[in-house]
This record gives C-alpha cells, sequence and structure tokens, in this order.
C-alpha cells in the first residue's frame, strides 16, 4: 500500500471549494474592507443593518451585502441579495453576481454530505452538472458559476471541459480572487504550475492581496524557484496593519519556504504567525511542518471550519485509526478531486481495518480524477487482490505505466506484484520480488517502507503456507522495531497482531 501522508511534501496552495462556500468561510472578503463599498470603512455591520432597514435603497443594500461578506454572518446576506437581483438594472454587475450566487439553491453549487453516505456517487456530480449549467444557460455572463462547473468538471476528470470553463471565468473577470485562486488550484491539479503563475501575473492582483501573493509564492516553490514578491509578503506580513486572517496563507507560504531552505528557526516565526487566525488550510500546513520542527503547537486549534485534513494527519501519526478514518471521509467530500484524502482512507481502510470495499471505493473516487496515479492504482490492485479478485487486480495492476525507479511508489508497487505471486500461487516469485521491495526501501533509507514490506511478506508466506513464514514473522518484527515509527506500528499490530 501506498502510505504515509506526512513523508509528502506539501505546499499552501488555495482550497478550491464552491463559490457559495468560498463565501461562507469568507475566503473572499476583502483584505481592506473600505475598498468593498463606499462607507464600509466606517460603518460596521450594525450600522450597515440598521441602514437597511431603515431605507431599503441599492446603496444600503450593498452596503449590508458587503458587511455581512466582511464579517462573515450567512444571514444577513439574503434580504439584500434578493433586493439588488430585483433591481439588478440598477446594480453593478459584480454585486449583482455576487448577489445571485448568494441566493442559488445550495443544491447548485454545494454536494451535500450525508453523514450516513460513504463518497460520492459519479451520479451525484452528474445532477450538479447539469443543474450548474441551467443556471448558466440562464445567466451565462455569472463568472463564479463557470468556476463552480470547472470543479465539477475535475471530479469527474473531464479536464478539457474543465479548463475550458474556466477560462470563460477568467475572461468575464481575471481580477476575481475567488476565480484566480480557483483557476490556480486546477492547474496545480493538472499538473501545470506554470499556467498557474501566468494566471496570477495577469491578474495583476499579487502584489496588493495577501491571498493572491501567498499563491504565487507556493506555486514558484512548486516550480522551484524562489518568488520575486516574497519580499512585498515580508514587508506586508511586518508592517501588521492586516488582520491575521488575511495574512495567514501568506505567512505560510513564506514559512514553507524558509523550511524548504534549512532556516528552521525563521521558518516557525512563520508558522506560528499563521496560526494567530489560522484556516483549515494554512492549519493543515502546519500540521506537517510540526513533524519537521520543534515547537509549532496545534493541538488546540482542531475546532477551526473544515479542518479534515489537518485533523486526519494528526490522527494518523498518533494511531487514532477510528477518528483519522472519519475526518478522511469528510476530507474526500470537501476535496473530492484530490489524491491525498483517497491515498490515506485507502490505506486505513485496507491496512488498518481489512475493509477492502471501502478501500476499493477510495481508490475509485480518486482514479476518477487521477486516472493516471499510480499510487492509487497500487492500493486499488492491492485491495482486490485481498478481496480475492485476483483477474481485477491483474488487469488494474495494467494500468501502471512510466514508474519513477527511484520514487517510493515504486517500492509499493514491487511489493504490490509480489502480493499477487503470492495470491496466484507463485510462491518462490513472490518472495523474489517482496526482497526486491526491501532492498529498494533498503537503500532508500526508507525503513517505514522497509518493514511494511516485511509486514505483509510475513502475512503472505504464512498464508500461503510457504515454509517460512516465522523466519519472516522474525524478520518483520525487527525490521518493525528498527523503524521506530507509529504508523509501522499500527500496521504491524493490524496485520500481524505485533504489539
Amino acid at each position: 500500500m501506498n502510505v504515509n501522508i506526512q513523508n509528502k511534501k506539501r505546499h499552501i496552495i488555495p482550497r478550491w471549494r464552491p463559490f457559495k462556500s468560498a463565501v461562507t468561510f469568507g475566503d473572499i472578503s476583502s483584505y481592506q474592507p473600505h475598498k468593498i463599498h463606499r462607507n464600509a470603512s466606517v460603518i460596521g455591520l450594525d450600522e450597515a443593518h440598521q441602514a437597511w432597514e431603515e431605507n431599503n435603497t441599492i446603496e444600503t443594500a450593498s452596503e449590508l451585502l458587503g458587511a455581512a461578506l466582511v464579517c462573515g454572518d450567512v444571514k444577513k446576506l439574503i434580504e439584500p441579495a434578493k433586493y439588488i437581483v430585483s433591481n439588478k438594472t440598477k446594480s453593478r454587475k459584480p454585486v449583482v453576481d455576487l448577489a445571485l450566487v448568494v441566493l442559488t439553491p445550495k443544491s447548485l453549487n454545494v454536494i451535500d454530505r450525508n453523514e450516513n453516505s460513504s463518497l460520492l456517487l459519479p451520479d451525484t456530480i452528474m445532477a450538479k452538472i447539469k443543474t450548474t449549467k441551467h443556471l448558466l444557460s440562464n445567466w451565462p455572463k455569472l463568472s463564479t458559476a463557470w468556476v463552480d462547473l470547472a470543479r465539477l468538471y475535475v471530479i469527474m476528470g473531464e479536464n478539457n471541459k474543465a479548463i475550458r470553463a474556466m477560462n470563460i471565468a477568467l475572461y468575464l473577470d481575471e481580477k476575481n480572487r475567488f476565480i484566480v485562486r480557483s483557476a490556480v488550484r486546477m492547474h496545480v491539479h493538472l499538473s501545470d504550475p506554470t499556467r498557474a503563475l501566468y494566471i496570477l501575473k495577469k491578474s495583476g492582483q499579487v502584489r496588493h492581496d495577501p491571498w493572491i501573493l501567498a499563491a504565487d509564492i507556493a506555486v514558484n516553490t512548486i516550480l522551484e524557484k524562489s518568488s520575486i514578491h516574497i519580499n512585498t509578503g515580508i514587508k506586508l506580513i511586518d508592517r501588521n496593519t492586516l488582520l491575521p486572517r488575511h495574512v495567514s496563507e501568506l505567512s505560510s507560504a513564506i514559512g514553507t519556504v524558509e523550511l524548504n531552505n534549512g532556516a528552521l528557526k525563521k521558518a516557525k516565526k512563520y508558522f506560528k504567525h499563521s496560526l494567530r487566525c489560522p484556516n483549515d488550510n494554512t492549519l493543515a500546513q502546519a500540521e506537517w511542518a510540526s513533524h519537521k520542527i520543534r515547537g509549532i503547537n496545534t493541538a488546540n486549534l482542531n475546532n477551526i471550519p473544515s479542518s479534515f485534513e489537518a485533523n486526519t494527519q494528526h490522527a494518523f501519526t498518533n494511531n487514532q485509526w477510528d477518528r483519522a478514518l472519519r475526518c478522511c471521509y469528510k476530507w474526500a467530500w470537501d476535496e473530492p478531486f484530490s489524491i491525498s484524502p483517497a491515498a490515506a482512507g485507502s490505506f486505513i481502510s485496507e491496512s488498518i481495518f481489512q475493509d477492502h470495499k471501502q478501500a476499493i471505493a477510495f481508490c475509485k473516487q480518486g482514479l476518477r480524477s487521477n486516472r493516471d496515479d499510480n499510487g492509487l492504482i497500487n492500493n486499488l490492485v492491492f485491495s482486490l487482490a485481498c478481496s480475492g479478485k485476483l483477474d481485477a487486480a491483474k488487469k488494474e495492476f495494467k494500468k501502471i505505466k512510466n514508474i519513477d525507479k527511484n520514487s517510493n511508489v515504486n517500492i509499493t508497487i514491487t511489493a504490490t506484484s509480489g502480493l499477487i505471486n503470492y495470491r496466484d500461487g507463485n510462491t518462490s516469485q513472490a518472495r523474489e520480488f517482496y526482497e526486491q521491495a526491501i532492498k529498494q526501501a533498503d537503500e532508500s533509507n526508507r525503513m517505514d517502507l522497509k518493514a511494511i514490506a516485511a509486514i505483509y511478506a510475513a502475512r503472505e508466506e504464512k498464508m500461503s503456507k510457504g515454509g517460512k513464514g516465522d523466519e519472516y514473522y522474525k524478520r518483520a518484527v525487527i525490521f518493525k522495531k528498527s523503524a521506530n515509527d507509529p504508523i509501522v506500528d499500527g500496521i504491524a499490530n493490524c496485520v500481524l497482531g505485533l504489539n
């Protein structure tokens, strides 16, 4: 199994949620409130609401809509939004667009998560695509709806359609923070960070908007470049003139750069700054960084809305498997196009709970958006073989292509070859593959993968009654102790009963 989300490089790439969710989370609220509407700098939410109650006009409706958006008060968005739409000929287009999305029924934008359901089904996504296209047939210039449509297409793996929809959104409003950040996330997902960087530059907002600047630094980091705007970000943070939530991702992005450069003291400073008022993205980045830098404490921040990834990471590394799986379900709903929740969920379901059916479901959801990901294909093959569907496992295994011989995924693929051969009765070949995987892990200094390969080799040898069960079992115990890894301990306990 392809495991351990902690060893993967993580970047503070923008989240990509439906526009209505972004409004609710305040991700599109202005870092300079006075720019939202004329009197926002002096008129707070209460004053704006009172002015609206006393006199219903386009101006007071716009002021209340802006103030409620800044303060995250969703309930106060509805009345002014209705008024603006009913008087759309007298209102500015961006205000009308925002009001329209506020009033759009939730079913058109947000996929409801049923606590009793497992993962997304294709029919659910297709229904959302249909309703979003219907909305756009009536409002073709509603740029944010084009972004939502692009997201739905990405979930289904319809990447060309997603790119077309996002290009329309950018054509309609290339400076819009929500659209720009969503486009960045999409192109990073599609392995095209260069295009993401072009979109950021073309927006003209990199030097002015801390949310856009954070994305610029993060994308440059993916490209192994240093953003020319990083000093602008440092000065912006040092001035301390913006609310902490508006520079949280910026602080996290700079902290990641410092961490990659080996400047741990500086990195720690910026990560701590990002936690003054974190969102779920910066919390997940801090949780990831806490395994590389001492003194970053995220334990008291698990109440951050939608912090499913961070909570999965924390539970994962502390062997809190029930909680990790619960959080992973929610993470997979929140980011159904992402590889990470699918990989983590399939691993926990298979290696810890031996729930083949659920592991396969996680893999299939991830592969819907990432059809060529060798790690997910490998996990699917593993679970199919363990569930007795050997022919299906062999068929899927043939889809693994372009293997990087020096990658960690290659180690797990080699080990899975051993599993398939054990299940197919080819004991000698199976042993050779597992020995090869153990050697590869040893040469790569991945003691965790070395131990995991030994653990599964011991299980398969005993099940096949090949005669080396005790020998392999003793070896697995030794490798487990050498790895000194809590995740390896969890696997050993669940697979072989080793405490």
